[in-house]
């Protein structure tokens, strides 16, 4: 955490640094989906590989004065630190290097993403303040091109950091703002995310009922787009939420129905 208010003492002269680059080639796309798949545990290649690997492209988008490139692999770079390695220092510095670039070049949807991955740093590191501002700020990018999948996404984090900082009147009117927002969107799988988020709000304010619903929402949501891996998740959630209520037949059962699942899914690897 010290590290991280240090690096912050720096945000101003990076981002007004004369030193432009010119992009020359585009970039790997990035999108809600690339920022996602580094939330997922099935990871193929070594960690240290993955490094290595990002560290040797960095090198070449340097000698090639590829800023756009540049961008996407300090970002790459950043995400690696916070979800591989677990080092919320060194995510946060290449997570500068990246908006410093973007900035420069006037790039709002790499700057979104930017924003996302710093607040993220934050929420690992508890500062929620921090956390809601990257959101707010990664909100105004968004606006400029509407993108009603990451608007989304960045109200459902947003509702989650409010019921860590138990600010209950904002995370409702996070939630309640997604899913004002849901029949516009390309994915509407994502609206099981924000369920699931209200659900564990409810379970926090110890309003089981209301919890149960909304995570029965979700299993539902779950079940009809056969994200068998999410209905897991979900099932063992609701086994939890029974085991506070006091009813341990109906909490093993959910628990026991979560646990055959995520066997079935380790025999297809």
């Amino acid at each position: 955490p010290v590290q991280i208010k240090l690096f912050f003492g720096f945000i101003l002269m990076l981002l007004f640094s004369t030193d432009t680059l010119m992009a020359q080639v585009p970039a790997a796309e990035q999108n809600l989906d690339w920022f996602r798949s580094f939330f997922s545990k099935d990871v193929l290649v070594s960690r240290a590989d993955q490094l290595d690997q990002n560290n040797a492209l960095i090198q070449e988008a340097m000698l090639a004065k590829d800023s756009l490139q540049l961008a996407h692999l300090y970002k790459e770079q950043a995400m690696l630190y916070l979800f591989r390695v677990r080092q919320a220092d060194m995510a946060m510095e290449s997570f500068i290097k990246a908006l410093t670039i973007e900035e420069k070049l006037n790039l709002q949807n790499e700057k979104v993403f930017s924003h996302l991955g710093m607040a993220k740093v934050f929420e690992d590191v508890s500062d929620y303040t921090r956390a809601t501002e990257s959101l707010n700020s990664a909100i105004a990018e968004n606006e400029k091109h509407q993108d009603y999948n990451i608007l989304f996404y960045i109200l459902n984090q947003k509702g989650r950091i409010g019921v860590l900082e138990n600010d209950t009147t904002s995370a409702l009117e996070d939630f309640k703002q997604a899913l004002a927002v849901k029949e516009h969107l390309d994915e509407p799988e994502m609206v099981g995310d924000v369920l699931l988020s209200m659900a564990h709000f409810y379970q926090k304010q110890t309003r089981y009922g209301e919890a149960l619903e909304y995570f029965k929402q979700t299993l539902s949501i779950r079940r009809e787009y056969q994200n068998r891996f999410d209905e897991a998740g979900t099932l063992n959630d609701i086994g939890e939420l029974y085991a506070l209520m006091n009813n341990d037949m109906r909490a093993l059962a959910n628990h026991e129905a979560a646990l055959s699942i995520r066997l079935q899914l380790k025999d297809k690897r």
